[in-house]
């Protein structure tokens, strides 16, 4: 008789091809399906981030037994979600839980070279009052729970590559940080996966492989990678490219407490949906978050927006770069200055307003240059104020020095009328009149 009967065909399973065995050669995640869509994508990026801030609070035994606890808003606001409804939250995570992840854990590490393939979210429970409990299988606890390996889920799955070369270049950069690679150009094309057909001019190789990999490993990675073109001969004809790789000068970080993490959500939901969910993001609002503060952060977001939205100028061609760009050189100012600039005469109106009713109810004529005496009197407590911010600034012992320079002017014998006035007043009128300072 045949043994056929006994044999188990598997119809579905693949071989791989050259081009995936290129990009899946270091440790951690070789390769995942992409979920159903980009929203279910953000969503289990946020799950993830959830569960890294967590568990450096707890050991893992913990969180598997009780899973990891979140908000609804906090998903929401990282993922861009504007829908309200609960049953959309529901529907999208259940489209998570019906894909699968292939994962190849520790590569060369991992004596018994195993490849698991397991569901992304093993369980979610919405609970009363707007928490979420999640569950995460033990392939990727024990992952999330490893320094070692998480940086690799970084990238892979919260940084979430969108290109393929970006995916090939991050995986040589691992293998060689720190040294460089070189191709000639046929041995890239084909290292690339390239066909035969495909951006066969090198202008089109550059623009749509090379700097296109680049940018993305560069901006979403805490990975810097360089490149050169090698060319020979009289009319220096392009023959090969060589990749440097560094790391990051500013590698990525992520919350480390539940506060944090709320709070950059908050601001990633001011952004355009193309914007949630991306690791870099979440790693820049944070920077400046810990270093200048909310005010700062909401200002730049504001002035990002404002000439993302521009018609009156050319469309932004890049705007990943114009984010970090005006964090950096803080074109947030102008919509600060501006706010206050509103406060201030919004401050000096309801001054007004008081002032027009205390008339009223006085009996007497107020006259113009009562009105002019009112101005200069305020202006004149604004400016004390402004000195005095000032003044609180200085060390210690210069602030005694100018206390004992008013002591001396004021012992003369025709001293100024203004040292015998309040403590700003006098202090207002060294610094303005004695040191000459301008403010």
């Amino acid at each position: 008789m045949s043994d056929d009967k006994d044999q188990i065909n598997f119809p579905f399973v693949v071989e791989p091809t050259k081009s995936d065995y290129v990009i899946k050669k270091h440790k951690g995640i070789i390769h995942r399906t992409h979920l159903p869509t980009a929203m279910e994508e953000k969503i289990f990026n946020g799950f993830l981030l959830a569960a890294k801030v967590a568990i450096r609070t707890g050991d893992i035994e913990k969180f598997r037994k009780e899973g990891f606890l979140t908000s609804d808003k906090f998903i929401r606001n990282f993922s861009g979600i504007k829908i309200k409804d609960k049953e959309y939250m529901v529907e999208r995570v259940n489209l998570i839980q019906t894909s699968l992840i292939r994962f190849d854990y520790f590569d060369q590490f991992d004596t018994f070279k195993e490849l698991r393939t397991f569901q992304p979210i093993t369980e979610v429970r919405f609970l009363d009052g707007g928490g979420i409990r999640f569950f995460l299988p033990p392939t990727l606890l024990e992952a999330v729970a490893d320094p070692e390996t998480f940086a690799t889920i970084d990238t892979q799955i919260t940084g979430r590559f969108t290109s393929v070369y970006s995916m090939a270049l991050y995986e040589m950069g691992v293998l060689h940080m720190g040294g460089t690679q070189e191709f000639k150009i046929e041995e890239f094309r084909d290292y690339m996966g390239l066909k035969p057909d495909e951006y066969l001019k090198v202008t089109d190789l550059r623009r749509y492989v090379i700097d296109k990999g680049c940018n993305e490993v560069n901006l979403k990675s805490g990975m810097n990678i360089q490149y050169e073109l090698i060319k020979e001969g009289r009319g220096g004809k392009v023959t090969g490219v060589r990749f440097v790789f560094s790391e990051a000068p500013e590698p990525l970080e992520y919350p480390s407490t539940e506060l944090q993490l709320q709070t950059v959500a908050k601001y990633i939901g001011m952004l355009p949906l193309a914007f949630s969910g991306e690791g870099w993001v979440v790693s820049l609002f944070l920077k400046y978050l810990e270093a200048n503060g909310e005010e700062y952060v909401q200002s730049n977001i504001e002035s990002f927006l404002n000439r993302l939205n521009d018609k009156t100028q050319a469309p932004v061609q890049k705007p990943g770069a114009l984010l970090q760009a005006t964090f950096k050189h803080d074109y947030g100012k102008d919509v600060r200055n501006a706010k206050r600039v509103a406060e201030i005469l919004a401050e000096q109106e309801e001054i007004r307003k008081s002032k027009a009713g205390d008339r009223t109810k006085k009996p007497m004529v107020f006259t113009v240059e009562d009105e002019l005496a009112d101005r200069e009197a305020e202006a004149r407590r604004e400016l004390e104020k402004t000195y005095m911010v000032y003044f609180e600034k200085l060390p210690a012992e210069v602030q005694e020095s100018i206390i004992e320079g008013i002591d001396k002017i004021r012992a003369r014998k025709d001293p100024p009328m203004a040292l015998f006035g309040n403590r700003e007043a006098k202090i207002t009128y060294y610094l303005a009149e004695v040191m000459g300072i301008t403010l």
